[in-house]
């Protein structure tokens, strides 16, 4: 949640330009609707203009950068099928 009394909002553009380089519009709503490893970043509408504070943006790339914040490791064929199959067998026990 982002404190508008207490936190630092900046447009998009600037938080770029904080961090070094540009990002595209597409990454910054990527980061707030679908995430980057579980964690979401927080935008705000203020008027017409998206914003982002600074203190959310930190937390959201400390977040996304620590080693317990590492991507899961994806599964395999096999473990999907057999995750399907255990789930097949639940579902036909309990009758559905």
């Amino acid at each position: 949640m982002v404190d508008i009394a207490n936190d630092t909002l900046v447009t998009l553009n600037d938080a770029s330009k904080l961090l070094g380089r540009r990002v595209a519009a597409s990454t910054w709503w990527r980061w707030e609707r679908k995430g980057v490893r579980g964690h979401r970043l927080t935008l705000i509408r203020v008027g017409g203009r998206v914003m982002v504070s600074v203190e959310s943006l930190q937390a959201f790339l400390a977040a996304t950068n620590s080693p317990d914040g590492a991507a899961p490791t994806p599964r395999t064929n096999r473990q999907r099928q057999a995750a399907i199959a255990r789930a097949e067998a639940e579902c036909e026990a309990a009758g559905i």
